[in-house]
C-alpha cells in the first residue's frame, strides 16, 4: 500500500505503459531506421517486416484492451438488472407514479388506487 507521502512512479517508466505503447514504437522506428541504412530490396523488406510487427504489437494490445472493456460493461449491465429486480424500475429511471418504495428485500408495490383493472370478458 502507497504511504501518503510516497511518490508514484511516473506513468512512462510502468510495465504496461512501455509495452503497449513504447515496444510498438521502437519497433516501427527500427523499421524506419533499417530503411534509411540500408536502400535495397533487402532493406525495403526489413522495414516492411518491421513496421508490421510493431503494428501487429499494438492492435493485440488494443485488441486485448477492447475484449476487457466487454467484461466491465456486462458488469454494469448485471448491477442494472439487481437493481432493476429489487426496485422495480432502471437506475436511470425515475421511479414511477403510484409506487410506494420497496421494502427490504421484495419488489415494489404499486398502490390499489392507481391500479389499471381490464374489463371482464362474458361468456
Amino acid at each position: 500500500m502507497a504511504q501518503p507521502g510516497a511518490s508514484r512512479r511516473p506513468r512512462w517508466r510502468d510495465p504496461l505503459f512501455f509495452v503497449r505503447w513504447v515496444l510498438p514504437a521502437l519497433v516501427v522506428l527500427a523499421g524506419f531506421v533499417v530503411l534509411i541504412v540500408r536502400r535495397d530490396t533487402i532493406g525495403v523488406e526489413a522495414c516492411a517486416l518491421l513496421v508490421g510487427a510493431g503494428l501487429s504489437i499494438w492492435l493485440l494490445n488494443f485488441l486485448y484492451r477492447l475484449s476487457i472493456s466487454g467484461d466491465r460493461d456486462r458488469d454494469e449491465e448485471a448491477r442494472a438488472r439487481r437493481y432493476l429486480d429489487e426496485h422495480g424500475h432502471w437506475p436511470d429511471e425515475e421511479r414511477p407514479r403510484g409506487e410506494v418504495p420497496a421494502h427490504p428485500g421484495g419488489p415494489p408495490h404499486v398502490r390499489p388506487s392507481s391500479r389499471r383493472t381490464l374489463p371482464r370478458r362474458r361468456g
